[in-house]
């Protein structure tokens, strides 16, 4: 009977270990997220087949975006390699980006910059329509806004 509740004990703490240990999926995945106590996300997409919303570059962007507002101004933008600085306009170039709201757009403005638990850089940048993310520096494109 001590040996079945062993068992029973082990197998237990095993699977609740499998549960807990794999959160960001780094161990089993290649380039998929890592979320910071600071909120920061790192890197790409979950395995396919999860019920998590990605974005992507090629959803169109909700009319109170930031993107959304350029575009009904008629102004387009392009990349440019400045440094990227508050207040500055940004491209996110990460596509697949996990959790974020539908129709949020590609283009936002830099509101903060900072540097993650992990020392590395970041800003925290609004899209518009209420959200703000912080994204690594690394995962953003500084552009220059021009009209149409």
């Amino acid at each position: 009977m001590k040996s079945i509740t062993k068992l029973f004990t082990v197998a237990s703490v095993a699977a609740l270990l499998s549960l807990t240990a794999c959160k960001s999926h780094d161990c089993c995945c290649h380039n998929n997220p890592t979320i910071h106590s600071n909120g920061i996300q790192m890197n790409g997409a979950r395995p396919s087949g999860r019920n998590v919303p990605r974005w992507f570059s090629s959803e169109v962007a909700s009319v109170n975006t930031v993107e959304g507002q350029l575009h009904s101004q008629g102004k387009t933008w392009s990349k440019t390699p400045s440094e990227i600085t508050v207040g500055c306009y940004v491209q996110d170039i990460l596509e697949g980006r996990l959790d974020q709201p539908k129709g949020r757009g590609a283009i936002g403005k830099v509101t903060d910059l900072m540097t993650g638990s992990d020392n590395i850089p970041a800003a925290k940048v609004d899209f518009g329509n209420d959200y703000s993310v912080a994204i690594r520096l690394s995962e953003l494109s500084r552009v220059r806004i021009t009209p149409d």
